[in-house]
């Protein structure tokens, strides 16, 4: 049998200016927006609470007629322990390994049905949906002004459609006639060390970003690596919704930017196939086997499909494109995204979703379910449920995961920090989460960053149920529970000379531990 090698392509208009004059970024016409000042403000429980001032922010916006007050907290989940960025110009490569814990998330009025997703580094950054309308925040500086007054700019779509294109969906997937047997061996042998854990049943997708001289000339006037950061926070949300039915998390592995040379050389068509092609060949010699599963190129370069029925110039607005059900294939496992400002978010998200074979929600594989127009349409709509999946693209993400289609997924990213380093000289580390994971961590991954543990009422003895609750929450009766044990290895002790942990649900003492031919032994009591 043929092998088919589908070419999915995101057929989008450009929304943004082409123009470098960031004053014309936005298309004036096809938004309603307002200059805007936000003001921080602090909660009655943030004063209370003795913790870091800047893990939960307040800030409150007047726009539209209304009020916005915004509850965030600081979400470091998305960034892979081990993230570095790497820069490659003039024959040269450095790599970058500090980072700026800028990126929040958080609600609206209280309204838990709201999203934020921000980037604090330099003003506000970001996007709010709140009451089924999505707003963008960005900072607005003045033209040949270095002095910023703190103004942003906030605005919304008017009811667009972003395109009327669909994308060219045919074939079907054969999983049994891929060649696997390549990455296979290279994963079992290259990723074997990668033991620690502290969700066992996830998925961890480690994503690669590349982006290219064309995102640098028309981002000139910003920090990129702060605004590529803030769009994957988005995708991370989008990925941990509740709404994909699936236990996914999605890191960020590497930044890479390409500089001119090799961006010159990757982009020397305007064939967006051949520039998948050519983009794919580079990571594949780039990567070391076991860093990342998936890459992604973000270019500003106009990517046309020459294969379109249409004649017009619209044949160029493909955003992106990739080959479908190609995760972990070490050859083919990559993308390319054309950047369009904040909805880029939604791209990244739609075409990794393609890497793992999920399709569009009007294809003839989602006839049986309900006719949603979400993540996965086919076209971009701002009165679409974007920011969702569909009950077809939930059903494929769990028919995928369960079948192991994708061993790659089952890793965890490296712990390469100094504070990881530190705890593989533990000779138990790697065997028990809950060495590094305290009670608000083990919550936060349970049921989400607004979480945290339940502190105020007594639940059974220690180690026995994880109780969570969200931390702006003011009700003791919000918390609840998957019934999961405190992860193995929490701390349980009731004083500091007193050496307990948590194993198998009960807290143990790890004083007469005995080691068994180099496994662990029982523990007592």
């Amino acid at each position: 049998m043929d092998i088919f090698l589908l070419i999915i392509t995101t057929i989008l208009c450009l929304l943004l200016s082409q123009t470098n004059s960031k004053t014309s970024r936005i298309e004036q016409k096809q938004i309603t927006s307002e200059i805007v000042i936000p003001q921080r403000f602090y909660s009655r429980k943030s004063i209370l609470q003795k913790r870091s001032s800047n893990k939960y922010l307040f800030y409150r916006i007047y726009a539209f007629n209304q009020t916005f007050e915004l509850s965030l907290i600081q979400n470091e989940i998305f960034l892979s322990p081990s993230f570095i960025t790497q820069y490659f110009n003039d024959n040269q490569t450095w790599i970058n390994r500090n980072i700026q814990q800028c990126f929040y998330q958080g609600y609206i009025n209280n309204n838990h049905l709201s999203i934020v997703s921000i980037n604090l580094c330099n003003g506000l950054f970001g996007t709010l949906i709140y009451n089924n309308t999505e707003y963008f925040i960005e900072p607005k500086y003045q033209t040949n002004n270095t002095i910023w007054n703190f103004e942003h700019m906030l605005y919304t779509y008017n009811n667009l459609l972003l395109s009327t294109n669909h994308c060219p969906v045919d074939g079907r997937l054969d999983f049994e006639e891929k060649d696997d047997t390549h990455h296979h061996i290279q994963l079992s042998n290259t990723r074997k060390r990668r033991k620690l854990s502290f969700d066992r049943t996830a998925k961890h997708i480690e994503i690669l970003i590349a982006y290219d001289d064309s995102i640098k000339e028309f981002h000139s006037d910003i920090d990129i690596r702060s605004y590529i950061l803030t769009l994957f926070s988005y995708v991370s949300h989008l990925y941990s919704d509740a709404s994909i039915g699936n236990n996914v998390k999605i890191w960020l592995v590497k930044l890479v930017e390409l500089g001119k040379d090799l961006s010159n050389e990757i982009k020397l068509t305007d064939n967006a196939a051949d520039l998948l092609s050519k983009f794919c060949k580079w990571q594949r010699n780039y990567n070391i086997p076991g860093t990342y599963d998936a890459a992604v190129l973000l270019t500003r370069i106009p990517l046309c499909n020459i294969h379109s029925k249409n004649t017009t110039d619209s044949k160029c607005d493909t955003l992106g494109i990739t080959e479908l059900g190609t995760m972990c294939n070490l050859t083919s496992n990559c993308a390319i995204v054309r950047d369009s400002g904040f909805a880029t978010a939604f791209t990244i998200a739609h075409e990794i979703a393609h890497l793992f074979g999920i399709r569009h929600d009007n294809d003839k594989a989602c006839l049986n379910f309900n006719k949603e127009q979400n993540l996965m349409a086919t076209s971009l709509r701002f009165d679409h449920n974007h920011y969702k999946w569909s009950n077809c693209s939930r059903f494929y993400f769990t028919q995928y995961l369960e079948s192991d289609r994708y061993p790659c997924l089952n890793n965890i990213p490296d712990y390469k920090s100094s504070l990881f380093e530190d705890l593989n000289d533990e000779q138990n580390a790697h065997e028990f989460p809950g060495h590094f994971n305290d009670l608000d961590e083990q919550c936060r991954r349970a049921f989400g960053i607004q979480f945290e543990y339940c502190k105020d009422l007594s639940h059974g003895p220690k180690c026995a149920r994880l109780y969570c609750r969200e931390i702006l929450s003011h009700s003791l009766s919000s918390c609840i529970t998957n019934h999961a044990h405190w992860s193995d290895g929490t701390i349980c002790s009731e004083t500091r000379n007193d050496t307990k942990r948590c194993f198998h649900g009960h807290c143990r003492s790890t004083h007469d531990l005995k080691a068994i031919h180099g496994n662990w032994g029982e523990w007592s009591v």
